[in-house]
Order: C-alpha cells, then structure tokens, then sequence
C-alpha cells in the first residue's frame, strides 16, 4: 500500500494539522489549524537555531579532551548534557499551565516537541569528540537563559 503523505518522520505531528488545513471547510477550523502549525513551525526552528547557538559555542570555547572514553563515559555524557538541556532550554514535554480562577485548579497540558528528540543527536556527536561534559553543561546554561 503506497503511503498518503511523504513527510520526514520528525514531522510526522504536522501531518494532521497539514491535513486539515487542506480539507476542512470551515473557516474557523482552518485558521486554528494555521495558527497551530505556524507556532509548531516556529518552535522548530527555535529549538534548531538554539542546538546550532551551543554547538557553535562549545566548538569555539571548549578544546576536546585527548584520553579516551568508554562508552558508558560516552552515555554518561550524553546523559548529563541533554538533561542539562532539558532543564535549562526545552523538554521533549513541554508543560503549559492553564490556571481557572472560578475554581482555582491548574490544568497541565504537556506538548510533544519531537524536535527535541529530532536535534539531540549533535549532543552524541559532540561527547564523542570527547568534549567535556561539565564544561558543556556551563555553556548550555551560559547560551538558554
């Protein structure tokens, strides 16, 4: 069975909003959807152009270290700096809190941001050039204030 939509797969959330944009009639249905996907759009890059902002520092702050790793030093590195990540810059959940002051109750909404998932691969690359771990962490706090 041949597939309907040939979207990279980090895309793959899109595909439904992209889909009702294209069918629906209703206009009110068609502008939320726009809405949607242009803020989608948006985080996307935010989160591309922010990888790119700490990829660039730690290339030209830091010097690799010359000892070798093993591979649990290397996912240990990988561990700290995309927690480090998460923490200080996006999550793969992001949380938005709704507050209704009627009843005085917080409503967590969480939103999948794969291109979180999509980016982390430059982190692996980066502890395999056996950068140190601590000192990436310093820049990933110095570049998501």
């Amino acid at each position: 069975m041949p597939t309907v939509d040939k979207r990279p797969s980090h895309q793959a959330h899109l595909a439904g909003l992209m889909r009702t944009i294209m069918i629906t009639n209703n206009e009110g249905e068609r502008a939320s959807a726009q809405r949607k996907l242009h803020r989608a759009l948006q985080l996307q890059q935010l989160v591309k152009e922010t990888c790119d902002d700490i990829e660039t520092e730690i290339k030209k702050k830091l010097v690799p270290s010359n000892k070798h790793q093993t591979l649990d030093e290397e996912l240990e590195c990988y561990r700290t700096i995309f927690d480090a990540f998460q923490i200080k810059c996006f999550t793969i959940n992001q949380i938005n809190v709704f507050s209704t002051y009627m009843i005085r109750k917080c409503f967590f909404v969480f939103y999948q941001v794969p291109e979180v998932a999509h980016q982390s691969f430059r982190f692996g690359a980066l502890c395999r050039s056996r950068y140190d771990a601590e000192k990436m962490v310093h820049v990933i706090n110095d570049v998501c204030v």
